[in-house]
């Protein structure tokens, strides 16, 4: 694994476990970051290292905002790296989802988002409404897998549940199957939030 990452992203790592004083015991890697499992002062971490700016550069940011309810505990972030625990034995959602326990899991969801209550939005993170701008880029970009009165009729049925908000509340903004994991001691916990 070491080997395939770039010069500039193995010293983040080592400077990262070097600074939070992390045990490593195995590193894996996903398409946008580099995750050391260890341990430290005796406690499970998982130090997680993106590989560039983008969506989860502030994930530890965003998570550290949730304060541990429904999501995984984060002891330390800065841009583009973060330390949280480590989420033990770590079973997806997902593979309740496959095993056909559909109405379970969406309780399971449901009851992780109602923990996830944060206080205000972090500065720079888009909004739902930011978000719906990308109706107009579609319909500007000349692609057409989408009829345009489908895509009409989404954007406005999008702005409409917008107007209706009664607050802006930060969100996980990955919250899926494989982003709920079990916790023994906590039960489920969200991880890997894009804001």
């Amino acid at each position: 694994m070491a080997s395939d990452l770039s010069a500039e992203l193995r010293n983040r790592v080592a400077e990262r476990v070097g600074a939070w004083r992390v045990i490593v015991e195995r590193v894996a890697g996903t398409e946008n970051s580099v995750l050391a499992f260890g341990r430290r002062e005796g406690r499970p971490v998982v130090l997680k290292v993106i590989k560039s700016r983008g969506e989860e550069w502030r994930s530890g940011e965003i998570l550290e905002l949730y304060e541990g309810g429904g999501v995984a505990l984060v002891y330390e972030q800065v841009e583009g790296a973060m330390l949280v625990e480590r989420v033990n034995p770590g079973h997806l959602l997902g593979t309740k989802a496959l095993h056909g326990a559909v109405d379970e899991v969406t309780v399971v969801l449901a009851e992780t988002i109602r923990k996830m209550a944060p206080g205000a939005p972090l500065e720079g993170v888009p909004t739902a409404r930011d978000w719906g701008k990308g109706f107009e880029s579609y319909a500007a970009s000349g692609d057409a897998q989408i009829p345009r009165h489908l895509l009409t009729e989404a954007g406005r049925v999008y702005r409409e549940m917008c107007d209706s908000e009664r607050g802006v509340r930060l969100l996980h903004g990955d919250l899926h199957h494989d982003n709920v994991l079990h916790d023994t001691e906590r039960g489920w916990l969200a991880v890997d939030p894009k804001g």
